[in-house]
Formats: structure tokens, sequence, C-alpha cells
């Protein structure tokens, strides 16, 4: 199975707030971003689209077994295949002199859709984050890691 982790600096373009831990907020703004860049049934529930089994979005936000793994689970969800690192200090208020660093790390079949994830965080930046919709720009890193893990 192939993991990834890369660093992502967000630029402020305009005042930053956030709430204390930042990782919600992160979270729920990349699902709501890749959302908008993937989604072909605007406004239609996911369980609802005929898409959803190649569909980006849904396999990133909404991994279910029928989408990894064949056969009969008692729960048909599965972790997500990604994790936000958010910065752990305790900053909340962010300048355009500032940078935030987080990282993403993508997990199996998710490290294909780097390029999503990378394009739902510029769109994020675009739309806005936290309380006073704060616009950004991003920088990417290169690559920091690259696993390989194998599972027998």
């Amino acid at each position: 199975m192939n993991i990834i982790r890369n660093k992502i600096t967000l630029k402020p373009l305009e005042n930053l707030s956030l709430l204390p831990y930042k990782g919600s907020t992160l979270r729920g703004g990349f699902g709501h971003a890749l959302k908008i860049i993937i989604c072909e049934n605007k406004g239609d529930k996911c369980i609802k689209c005929q898409q959803k089994k190649n569909c980006i979005y849904s396999y990133i936000f909404e991994t279910s077994i029928s989408q990894e793994i064949e056969g009969k689970q008692k729960n048909p969800q599965l972790p997500h295949p990604f994790i936000i690192e958010p910065p752990i200090d305790k900053k909340r208020h962010y300048t355009t002199d500032d940078k935030l660093n987080l990282y993403i790390i993508l997990i199996g079949r998710a490290v294909d859709f780097l390029p999503y994830v990378i394009r739902a965080f510029k769109k994020l930046g675009r739309i806005g984050i936290g309380k006073d919709r704060g616009k950004y720009m991003i920088v990417i890193d290169k690559m920091v890691e690259e696993l390989y893990i194998h599972a027998n």
C-alpha cells in the first residue's frame, strides 16, 4: 500500500481567523471544495448518485467496503484514506505576513488523487476559510515522504 505525505503552505491574502483546532475547519473546507470541483450531480445526495462507485469525492469522504474490499463486512464504511495534519500551535489569527503549514497524508488509491486534493485546497483558498472566509493562496512543497507498506 502506498502512503504519501505532502506539505501544503497556506499564504493568507487577507486576515484568517480559525478555530482553536484548525483540523476540523481544514477538513470541512477541503471536503466542501473537493465536492464542488468533482461533483457532476450538483445538489443530489451522494447515496443516490449513479457515479458514486467511480467518484473521487465519494471515495475520499464516503469510503465504503464495496469500493475497497469485496465481500460482506459488519461496517459498510472504512476509515477515510487521508489525514490532515494541521499545525498544533494555538495560533488562531493569521495576517498576510504569516504562513500556515499543514501536511496531507494520502493512503492507498487516494495517492492517485493528489492533483485533485491540491485543486481542492486551491479552490478553498478562493472560497475562503474560517469565520471571516479569509482567502489564501497555496504553496506546494515537494513530497515530504513516500512510504510503501507491503500487506501479506
